[in-house]
């Protein structure tokens, strides 16, 4: 499967995304070829924190996880709108367990630990965070990017570049499995 036939969703918190988090891992995916389109909780214009405005195509309650190869969480303070939200704990469940490419970003990591399936992951995130995503079981490092399996951690709006880069290289791979262990980070 060539990159310009993959398709990558975001899951943009309504209110208050981090703008960057957003803009510049778009850039990269367009840089690469790979289509994406915008998940939110409406399908008005979400507003990040600097002022960004994205029109979501779809809400969470329509997503099915097998229109797409990859998905990527936004952070910022709006996303903790998504802890424990049942429609996305059930979407989290189904990307782990049909091992496609998931990433997320600053305080979007720990609405993968509600999915119950980062028990024994290696997870990376803001320092704040460290309490809550122990508390799933994961292994938190404190790295700026983590990569574990299929699921691929940042840090914070800092880290936005190489966890672009490393979702562009998870998605290169993935005919062949990101669940085969090999690691994508750049």
């Amino acid at each position: 499967m060539s990159q310009q036939s993959k398709k990558v969703l975001f899951i943009l918190p309504h209110q208050n995304f981090r703008d960057k988090e957003y803009s510049w891992i778009v850039e990269r995916l367009d840089e690469a070829g790979i289509v994406h389109e915008v998940a939110s909780s409406h399908t008005s214009e979400a507003q990040g924190r600097f002022g960004t405005i994205v029109k979501p195509d779809i809400t969470i309650s329509f997503i099915s996880s097998g229109d797409y190869d990859g998905f990527i969480f936004v952070g910022g303070e709006g996303a903790k709108e998504y802890y424990a939200h049942p429609d996305i704990v059930k979407l989290v469940i189904n990307i782990i367990t049909t091992h496609k490419v998931v990433a997320a970003i600053g305080l979007a990591v720990p609405i993968l630990g509600y999915s119950g399936l980062l028990s024994n992951r290696k997870v990376t995130g803001p320092d704040h965070i460290r309490p809550e995503i122990e508390n799933t079981g994961a292994f938190f490092t404190g790295r700026l990017i983590e990569q574990d399996g299929d699921i691929i951690t940042a840090n914070g709006p800092y880290a936005t570049k190489e966890l672009a880069e490393s979702v562009v290289k998870a998605l290169e791979c993935s005919d062949e499995g990101v669940k085969t262990g090999r690691t994508y980070l750049r």
